[in-house]
């Protein structure tokens, strides 16, 4: 991997920075942009969000500034990714001090997201044997799932940034080896580097929460290095790696658009929510989240690195253990009932 040391370097100062300019953001968010408890929170107590204002940006920065020094001045696709993410930003943090109708907050959304995919490079092509602009148009519907399922999935301390420093992890372990390219991985590192910082502030009990400032971009952001992971020849590897976030997310969608219930308000229904009102303590929950996602990272570099056939094993073996967890946390709930 091209610039490894860099990478590392950067992934660390980007965390120091977001936990050090927290320090005053913090009180400055607990004036402006407070979650307060309702019946579907899962905190006990008003606690500021909108985090994503130093996180997001802290990874940008460090990614341009890597970008100048491994590869040179950024191209158009770049900068793109870059102010597409920043405009999710500021819309989530809108939403988090203002509150956004679903029909504007989507549509924002969606413009954003086309702009970031259909600017990606035209070498990016997962599926050669489609359309490449049928592939586009279904990209983009894939990472606008992604950014919405990073906001719903977004609701106990420290399940989202252990989610993505997971991701990171794995997208930046796949570079190492050579399995996808050097740009992934280290704008892997700056992203998780930037929640490792962040983290701090979020354990519980949460001192901060990222609020949709910080959910929306991150899903976008972890969407569009899971495309060109894709796009690598690693497949199987982009999908095994979020697969818990994805199954969980997918799952409590389709099992409340079925009951007929407004699967765009919010609710407590998810899996890992459903522990909670178990037995299970938000630490309980997100170690057992981060203990499958070591495994779902090991059976990613599999998948990338060997023949088909070990590949969808893997991936079989992957889609079991995240089977076994959701009912592990539903049967927590039943155990608590």
């Amino acid at each position: 991997m091209t610039g490894l040391p860099a990478a590392v370097c950067a992934a660390a100062i980007c965390g120091v920075v977001v936990w050090l300019l927290l320090k005053p953001v913090v009180p400055w968010l607990a004036r402006r942009a407070v979650a307060q408890v309702t019946t579907r929170s899962s905190h006990i107590k008003p606690t500021p969000q909108g985090g994503g204002l130093v996180a997001v940006p802290a990874a940008l920065a460090g990614s341009v500034v890597l970008q100048f020094f491994i590869a040179g001045a950024p191209g158009i696709s770049f900068l793109v990714v870059v102010v597409a993410a920043l405009l999710l930003m500021a819309l989530g943090f809108w939403d988090d001090t203002h509150g956004l109708p679903v029909v504007p907050r989507f549509a924002c959304q969606f413009a954003a997201v086309s702009i970031a995919v259909v600017a990606l490079p035209t070498d990016v092509h997962i599926v050669h044997a489609a359309p490449f602009w049928i592939e586009r148009i279904v990209l983009v519907l894939a990472v606008l799932w992604f950014v919405n399922l990073m906001n719903f999935m977004d609701g106990i301390d420290l399940i989202s940034a252990c989610e993505t420093v997971s991701i990171c992890a794995g997208l930046f372990i796949l570079a190492a080896i050579g399995a996808v390219p050097s740009a992934v991985g280290w704008q892997a590192a700056t992203l998780a580097g930037a929640m490792i910082g962040f983290a701090i502030w979020n354990a519980p009990p949460a001192r901060v929460f990222l609020g949709d400032a910080g959910s929306l971009p991150i899903g976008l952001l972890l969407g569009l290095l899971l495309i060109q992971t894709a796009s690598a020849g690693a497949l199987l590897a982009a999908l095994i790696l979020p697969l818990y976030y994805l199954a969980d997310a997918t799952l409590t969608l389709l099992r409340r658009m079925l009951r007929g219930e407004h699967f765009w308000q919010p609710h407590r229904q998810h899996f890992y929510q459903r522990a909670l009102r178990g037995n299970l303590s938000h630490t309980d929950v997100v170690l057992r989240v981060a203990g499958l996602n070591l495994a779902l990272i090991v059976l990613s570099i599999v998948a990338a690195t060997t023949t088909l056939p070990l590949a969808i094993g893997a991936a079989i073996v992957a889609a079991v253990l995240v089977a076994i967890l959701l009912r592990h946390f539903a049967l927590a709930e039943g155990a608590q009932a």
